[in-house]
């Protein structure tokens, strides 16, 4: 069995050397990326040159392709968003200093916290969520809410209502959670918290007690957490003047 990864980097040239005799030797090829085009559906163009050749119908990928599933639909990115990215992925090297102050020129601030809070350690995640907590508290108003205190030193006191997100703090994967899963609650009782896989819509009843050992609030998590997700609404970085903060940092909460 033969796996490649990121297909869409192959050329015509990789598909008649290496993949079609592979597959003329009775190997299982298995080819996962978007052979359409892996930068389509962000931009139509890449530093000037288009990008919106599509190579899944071209008689060379057909004779090596024989099956094909679809998990995923492309979406465009913001444009602003795409030309910083592009250029601190691809532009020339330039200091952390100087690609922070561009990003708070292309993204300025629009209050704090925002909806969803990005930080670098578990200091500023604490110090945000209780503000935000705080806040909406204060714009939700509750008739009456559960609160749970989570053990010390990384957990904290929640505030439990319909609505609230939550994030799972877990070493092992325990039926079906799993660790840095959203939840969204849905309601509570006496004993029992309703919760919603915020991506996949699942439902699962957990106790207080689960909850408060293994949830913390979603309103800020940290930049390991939030590898490969999608959120709505506002976002905001902090720890931007952390010592530890790094470039690879700064890519990946921006993306």
């Amino acid at each position: 069995v033969i796996l490649c990864d990121e297909c869409s980097l192959l050329t015509l040239t990789d598909y008649q050397e290496v993949i079609l005799p592979l597959v003329a030797l009775g190997a299982a090829v298995w080819l996962v990326g978007d052979m359409r085009n892996q930068l389509h559906a962000i931009g139509s163009q890449w530093h000037g040159e288009d990008m919106t050749a599509d190579w899944s119908e071209h008689p060379m990928v057909i004779s090596a392709v024989g099956r094909r599933l679809t998990l995923t639909e492309g979406h465009r990115c913001d444009a602003r968003l795409f030309d910083y990215l592009s250029s601190l992925a691809y532009g020339p090297e330039q200091p952390l200093g100087t690609l922070l102050d561009a990003a708070r020129v292309a993204f300025p601030p629009r209050g704090r916290p925002a909806q969803t809070n990005i930080v670098l350690c578990h200091v500023t995640r604490k110090r945000v969520i209780t503000v935000a907590q705080r806040r909406r508290l204060r714009a939700d108003r509750p008739a009456a809410y559960l609160t749970l205190e989570g053990p010390p030193p990384m957990g904290q006191k929640l505030a439990i209502y319909p609505s609230v997100p939550l994030i799972c703090c877990m070493q092992t994967t325990r039926a079906g959670l799993f660790n840095s899963q959203l939840l969204t609650v849905r309601s509570y009782d006496a004993t029992h918290i309703v919760v919603q896989d915020a991506e996949s819509g699942q439902t699962y009843t957990l106790t207080h007690e689960w909850c408060r050992l293994h949830t913390r609030s979603a309103h800020a998590m940290t930049i390991s957490s939030c590898q490969g997700r999608q959120f709505r609404g506002s976002l905001a970085l902090w720890d931007t003047r952390h010592p530890r903060l790094s470039k690879r940092h700064l890519y990946t909460s921006i993306s």
